[in-house]
């Protein structure tokens, strides 16, 4: 429905210089909505019977609510939520915690429910209203849905569904319905007024209201559980509301995409919450490398949401710098060592290409090469030398991983091929992450001949592709994705699978 509203080459026009401003306003606001919902579920809590503090609810939530906006269904965050504090040491029994994560859920739809029926004849164009009776039917039948969710789960399990409707009861108290609806009008305000930032980040012109009036049905849409963080539905029901507001679709659908990506921010710094454990491990380089994932995510973002290629460089500068303060001392036998200031020159120059995305072409390829040439001369000089640690090998890896990102950004901007191309690049990051979050007794794979053949290989071919015709330089990258995708899916089947190669 979204490729027949709108034209996606002006959703991109549209998208094109940001206001720092107003997207940071947008990023707070979302925050906000996560203290408000982390505030909720903690008075569930709190009338189960739990001894939970408000800061460790607000850690959880987010760490939750970061998971559901990254992953399909929109249900993972609130599984690992309820596992999480199953597995923690609480005051009430497993079937409590369950029902405050049910109960907090199926809250938080029946709140975006009530909203939109109490305003449909607002945000609902004229020549539409005389179906005013049958949405806020179909809305109600939402509504009930989710009040007959102990109903359903008590028929698999009977004490599960006992306590859910002596929760619910309770919940139907003056006291408890006055507070929620007090922070289901906080969460309605957060919402909106990040829906609306986000449209003035673009520098639309929409009036606020309008923009308001725009907010209701898109987040109505983006809460159907499938999607990731409501991508697709969200967009469709924006272009629609703001083409019933006599304004453009594509518009509508550019400040969707806009507070989608402010949510995905989000999700990406929330899960820095397990950046404090990752840290207490025995191997500090595996530590790094999961802040330097996490890090380089965000900073790669908020450089293409916000068109500041300095934040990425910045980001992998300080991460790189914060690597070198921690493993002083740790680098090789014989001191920093020629190897590793080899590929110290070969991270600055990958910066200059991460600081420079749009250059001239031909430049950007001589500087790839360069970079490979000096990549063949630290391995040889590091095995010549003696001077092969630890260290040199996770400072080698990680730059080039950087480099390969730092190529496909190029291939993204200077040849005009689509975000897909960075596929290659991010392959890394995400392998790492994983990792971090279902840790193996096999643990990472190591580097071997065929991952190092590949890189070799596939950069060869971006480089090439550097210098090639549109036409040309894609099925050099879909190339190139397929070769390190299966890279990537040898190391996954090693980490999960064979333990052994």
């Amino acid at each position: 429905m979204t490729s027949w509203l709108v034209d996606w080459r002006d959703v991109l026009t549209s998208l094109r210089g940001l206001s720092f401003g107003w997207t940071a306003l947008a990023l707070l606001l979302q925050g906000v909505q996560i203290v408000v919902v982390a505030a909720r579920w903690h008075w569930l809590n709190t009338m189960l019977g739990s001894t939970m503090s408000f800061g460790r609810a607000l850690r959880e939530y987010t760490l939750s609510t970061s998971v559901n906006l990254l992953l399909p269904g929109g249900f993972a965050g609130d599984v690992l939520r309820g596992v999480r504090q199953s597995k923690a040491r609480e005051t009430i029994s497993p079937v409590k915690i369950w029902v405050g994560i049910v109960s907090d859920r199926a809250l938080g739809q029946v709140y975006l429910c009530v909203l939109a029926s109490l305003t449909v004849a607002w945000w609902l164009p004229p020549s539409l209203r005389r179906y005013t009776a049958w949405i806020v039917a179909v809305l109600a039948a939402a509504v009930a849905v989710a009040a007959a969710l102990p109903v359903v789960l008590g028929r698999r399990n009977r004490e599960l569904g006992e306590e859910l409707l002596a929760f619910v009861k309770r919940l139907a108290s003056p006291l408890v319905v006055g507070g929620q609806l007090a922070l289901a009008v906080a969460l309605s305000v957060a919402w909106i007024g990040s829906f609306c930032c986000a449209s003035l980040a673009l520098g639309l012109g929409t009036p606020v209201l309008t923009t308001a009036k725009a907010a209701i049905p898109t987040l109505l849409a983006a809460s159907i559980p499938g999607f990731v963080n409501g991508w697709g539905p969200r967009e469709g029901a924006a272009a629609l509301a703001h083409r019933w507001a006599g304004l453009s679709p594509a518009e509508g659908s550019a400040v969707s995409v806009t507070y989608g990506m402010v949510g995905w921010m989000l999700a990406l710094v929330g899960l820095t919450l397990l950046l404090p454990k990752w840290s207490k491990e025995t191997d500090r380089l595996a530590a790094w490398s999961r802040l330097h994932s996490v890090a380089l995510l965000v900073g790669l973002l908020l450089s293409f949401t916000l068109r500041q290629p300095l934040i990425l460089t910045g980001v992998v500068a300080l991460s790189f710098a914060q690597l070198l303060v921690r493993s002083r001392g740790n680098f090789s036998p014989s001191g920093f060592g020629a190897a590793n200031w080899i590929t110290a020159v070969r991270l600055v120059l990958v910066l200059g290409l991460t600081a420079t995305p749009g250059a001239d072409l031909r430049w950007v390829a001589f500087v790839c090469s360069l970079v490979l040439g000096l990549d063949t001369l630290d391995g040889y000089v590091a095995r010549r030398s003696g001077s092969a640690s630890v260290f040199g090998g996770r400072f080698d890896m990680e730059t080039d991983a950087t480099f390969v990102l730092t190529m496909g950004i190029h291939c993204v901007y200077g040849i005009g091929l689509g975000a897909w191309a960075l596929i290659p690049g991010l392959w890394r990051y995400c392998y790492v992450l994983f990792m971090a979050f279902f840790p193996t007794r096999f643990g990472e794979a190591p580097r071997s001949s065929f991952a190092r053949y590949s890189f070799a290989i596939t950069s060869v071919i971006t480089v090439g592709a550097l210098l090639s015709p549109p036409p040309f330089a894609a099925a050099a990258m879909t190339l190139v994705s397929a070769m390190v995708s299966y890279s990537f899916g040898r190391s996954f089947w090693y980490s999960y699978v064979r333990g052994t190669r």
